[in-house]
């Protein structure tokens, strides 16, 4: 019985330390690792969309993107990958031709559409070698 209320106190002790969870100390549930990985499969599935000239289909992937794109600039400030906020990056990089392929899209401009996504992909790539990050964005 003193081991069973030994054992009762620790996880009651455990239970009250865990609960300031990662949100309330400031971090995030995912990490910008973790937000790439889901980037990625929209940058994937998109690509997919635009190649067979699916617009219609290849909108829902870009608004995808770009609102893990938006999660990351306004909650990554600081990754020992980044030599500045992610949000600079955004801005100088990946805005434009993310705005490109949306405007190639509402054009229904499939060609449009498929170069602005290859100068997303090279842009995505850029960022990651001059970030040291091995892993690459394919088309």
């Amino acid at each position: 019985m003193v081991i069973l209320a030994g054992i009762s106190l620790c996880v009651g002790i455990l239970q009250a330390c865990s609960n300031t969870n990662a949100e309330s100390r400031g971090y995030l549930h995912k990490d910008l690792s973790e937000q790439m990985d889901a980037l990625a499969v929209y940058q994937d599935a998109m690509g997919v969309e635009i190649k067979a000239g699916r617009l219609a289909d290849a909108a829902w992937y870009l608004e995808g993107l770009d609102s893990v794109f938006s999660v990351i600039g306004e909650q990554i400030n600081e990754h020992h990958n980044l030599q500045r906020p992610f949000s600079e990056h955004y801005k100088k990089k990946l805005e434009k031709p993310i705005d490109g392929i949306r405007e190639s899209i509402e054009q229904n401009d499939t060609a449009k559409a498929h170069s602005q996504y290859k100068l997303l992909v090279n842009r995505c790539n850029s960022c990651h070698k001059e970030s040291g990050v091995l892993e690459k964005a394919h088309y």
